[in-house]
């Protein structure tokens, strides 16, 4: 007796799909293979004794928000004494005087103004005194909701002179080029 056998075939095995794999995880890591060139080619930093930074250095320091952006310039001295460029007297009980020894004497509710207003009719950054090269002083609206009165007139510029009556909202100021009894 012959013993006949039917053929058997193996399971067909699908090797697409161990191709495909091949070829994707190839490709990754020749991607990954460019990127460690590329990161390499990058300088590094070179530590120096002089590059160092102090034991207390913050490195918040290096990064300036908005607000801290602008530099802060102390006013000019002449004969050793700040340079005054007027005055803003609060035309209420207290009557506080403020010098203007800048440029650029900021007026508003916002605590990066030189003179701050807490009041809700003021805006935040609600005007601005400027020196002018003739050493004119000028007030200037920066677009405030409730605007800027000067001697009863709105105003968007205005060359101030000693004794105007500077309006913003309900606050009553009075610019001044010199105090009484302070006459040069």
């Amino acid at each position: 007796p012959t013993l006949i056998s039917e053929p058997t075939t193996a399971p067909a095995k699908d090797n697409r799909l161990l191709i495909y794999l091949g070829f994707g995880s190839a490709a990754l890591l020749m991607l990954a293979g460019i990127f460690l060139i590329f990161a390499q080619k990058k300088k590094p930093i070179e530590e120096s004794s002089e590059d160092s930074e102090p034991d207390d250095f913050d490195i918040s320091d290096r990064f300036a928000t908005a607000d801290e952006s602008e530099e802060v310039v102390p006013p000019p001295l002449v004969n050793e004494k700040p340079v005054v460029y007027g005055f803003i007297k609060e035309l209420d009980s207290t009557e506080t005087v403020h010098t203007i020894g800048t440029r650029a004497f900021r007026i508003g509710r916002d605590d990066v103004n030189d003179l701050i207003l807490d009041h809700a009719a003021i805006s935040n950054v609600h005007a601005e005194i400027v020196r002018k090269s003739d050493d004119s002083m000028v007030i200037k609206d920066l677009d405030s909701t409730n605007h800027v009165f000067v001697n009863d007139s709105k105003v968007e510029t205005h060359r101030l002179v000693s004794g105007d009556l500077i309006e913003l909202g309900p606050i009553k100021l009075m610019f001044l080029t010199e105090l009484e009894g302070e006459a040069n």
